[in-house]
Parts: structure tokens; C-alpha cells; sequence
């Protein structure tokens, strides 16, 4: 789980997943990702990175924080399951918030999702309320009220994701 988050990071420094700008998930949960080092495979068999993962912290009441570590950049994670899917909220030192998906393998591997489908992904935003722009190199940005964007999340079931890794516990 903790390859997951760090690959979470890394791709939040790249691009592929929502930028948002704001925090969505007002209470994260503890999903059992497994603290420690994780290493991301990407799909076309380059490697995606590693990440250090702690194990979540309860913020608050009823609101876990996972701690990731990439590339020495830090990251507060908040998590929410989400049919088999988790919404990541990754909220980097510098306050750059963004949302990728994670779904758990039956090998206890992470797929790394992010939205890919711009179809389905408009239809998404249309039933959900949300407006979603694309810029030609960035990510897409959904953006709206907090609780609308967070419904738009919540309302992704897989079919308008592509998976971009896979993260596996470090040995």
C-alpha cells in the first residue's frame, strides 16, 4: 500500500491526476495500506519510483493522515474507499492538493488509476455538477464546491480510468 502512496506522489509531481486545488475529503480513513517502502512499476516496464509510507496517524476523530516520502518531496495522504476503487487526496508540503485512484490487486499490489476516458469523464462532471477543464499538457481540473467535487470522485467506477502502475511492498 505504501508503493500506492509513494507512486501517488510521484505522479502527483508529474501529471494524470486531478488537480483540484482544494481538500475534498474532510475525514480520511484508515484503508490498511501497509507502512513501509514500496516500489511503482510502471505499465510500459520502466520504473515508477519508491515511496516511503507511515502508517496513518488519526489527525483527529474519525480522520486518518498517511505520511508519504517521495523523491524528499513530503505529502499528507487522506483516503476514502470508494467501491473497489480508494480516492487518494494528496496534499504536498507546498499545498498543491490533488486526487488519483488506487484499487488493491488480489496479489496485494496497488494499480495506480487516473482518469483518461474525457467522455466519460464529461458525462461524470455533467451528473455530478462539476465543471471540468483540460489543459493541452496538464491534468484535468474539476472544479466547484467541495461536496460536488467529491461526489464527481466518488461517482468513478473504472471504466474512465487508465491504470499507469503497479506498487508492490519493498522486500
Amino acid at each position: 500500500m505504501r508503493i500506492a502512496l509513494a507512486f501517488l506522489a510521484a505522479l502527483v509531481l508529474l501529471t494524470g491526476c486531478y488537480d483540484t486545488r482544494q481538500r475534498v475529503l474532510q475525514r480520511g480513513q484508515d484503508v490498511g495500506l501497509a507502512a513501509g517502502n514500496w516500489r511503482c512499476q510502471n505499465t510500459n516496464d520502466k520504473d515508477g519510483g519508491s515511496i516511503a509510507l507511515a502508517a496513518p496517524a488519526q489527525a483527529s476523530p474519525g480522520d486518518y493522515v498517511y505520511r508519504a516520502v517521495v523523491d524528499k518531496s513530503g505529502y499528507a495522504l487522506r483516503m476514502e474507499k470508494s467501491g473497489d476503487l480508494i480516492i487518494v487526496e494528496a496534499d504536498e508540503s507546498g499545498g498543491q492538493i490533488s486526487h488519483v485512484f488506487l484499487r488493491r490487486e488480489a496479489d496485494g499490489s496497488y494499480s495506480m488509476l487516473i482518469p483518461d476516458n474525457r467522455p466519460m469523464l464529461e458525462a461524470l462532471a455533467k451528473k455530478t455538477g462539476v465543471e471540468l477543464s483540460f489543459d493541452r499538457l496538464g491534468p484535468p481540473k474539476p472544479s466547484g464546491p467541495p461536496d460536488k467535487i467529491l461526489a464527481f470522485l466518488r461517482a468513478h467506477t473504472g471504466p474512465e480510468l487508465k491504470k499507469t502502475s503497479t506498487c508492490r511492498k519493498a522486500a
